[in-house]
């Protein structure tokens, strides 16, 4: 099978197509008119996938070419109609085609995110250190008081989740004790990944997590809270019926995550991460009716001009002059 090429065009101020390889596994879902992940220097952008061919030859002689790094789209989301609009405006306004695909599909950027999951040797790791003494075969990383804080977020919600954590959730449940050159450090010793994940265009859905009432009643003293902490926390579910959000739960108690870990490791609470709808803000602001609006005579002049222009489909250039 002979090597395929790919004309991408990237939203940026630069008006010429980008040349990259097609990986194997990629061919068959690149089509034109799909959006592409692809490496631009040092970052990663969503590009237009414009054409596919079998030759390369806008390309410096000997140069390696980059390869796609992943097709965003099952099927094209940019028809004829769209590509030549497009075309036909970055060549009359001067523009980068990509960013006038960009301006008339708002909305359609990919995101790049850095999410962590932990390995087999990191669970292994947090799995036979424990207490007050630490195994003395384990990394000397895992032996962190920190690095084993880190290691233990991440397993909590890979278990509850069946994913890998967003680098930002992972830091603001560390909070301010979060050193990234510790993650780093993790990462090394291969007992966490970070990996680059791409999402989908729009907004994401909002996950919260729920702490829900286990067992109402303390049947051994094994199993009993301790601390008025872990008591109150469980006071305040049995009031809401047995379920609340983690963070309002947390700021009700006045109390931090330990406790609540605490009660989950006794089997007195459950805690699981749920979709949340959004509602949108303007839902909630009321809104009053739209007074009718009468143009003055010099904006209806101007409309009438632009009506002609627009009811004969013909194109013209107008200029508004003044306050109009």
């Amino acid at each position: 099978m002979s090597t395929l090429y790919a004309s991408v065009a990237v939203p940026r101020p630069v008006r010429r197509l980008f040349t990259y390889s097609v990986p194997p596994h990629l061919a068959p879902r690149c089509r034109r008119g799909v959006r592409v992940m692809v490496p631009f220097g040092r970052r990663k952008l969503t590009g237009y996938l414009l054409e596919i061919s079998e030759s390369a030859s806008d390309t410096a002689p000997g140069l390696p070419l980059r390869p796609l790094e992943e097709v965003l789209d099952p099927d094209p989301v940019l028809d004829e109609s769209i590509l030549d609009l497009t075309r036909w405006a970055a060549e009359y306004y001067i523009a980068s085609w990509g960013e006038m695909i960009r301006s008339a599909l708002p909305g359609m950027k990919a995101v790049v995110r850095r999410v962590v999951r932990i390995t087999t040797s990191g669970s292994q790791a947090l799995q036979r250190g424990g207490g007050a003494l630490l195994d003395a075969s384990l990394p000397k990383i895992a032996r962190d008081p920190l690095a084993r804080e880190i290691l233990g977020e991440i397993d909590q919600f890979s278990s509850e989740s069946g994913a890998a954590i967003r680098l930002e959730d992972l830091r603001r449940r560390i909070g301010a004790r979060f050193k990234r050159t510790m993650l780093r450090r993790l990462e090394r010793e291969r007992l966490v990944e970070i990996l680059e994940v791409t999402g989908a265009p729009g907004p994401r859905p909002r996950l919260e997590e729920r702490v829900h009432l286990a067992s109402p009643a303390i049947d051994s003293p094994a199993s009993a809270p301790r601390g008025p902490r872990q008591r109150e926390i469980l006071r305040r579910l049995e009031e809401a019926g047995g379920a609340l959000a983690a963070p309002a739960l947390l700021e009700g108690a006045k109390t931090g995550r330990a406790a609540l870990r605490a009660l989950a490791a006794r089997g007195l609470v459950r805690i699981e991460t749920v979709d949340s709808p959004r509602r949108p803000l303007s839902l909630e602001i009321p809104t009053d009716p739209i007074a009718a609006l009468t143009p003055t005579p010099e904006q209806q002049a101007a409309i009438d001009s632009l009506g002609e222009a627009i009811t004969a489909r013909r194109f013209s250039t107008t200029l508004l002059q003044g306050v109009t």
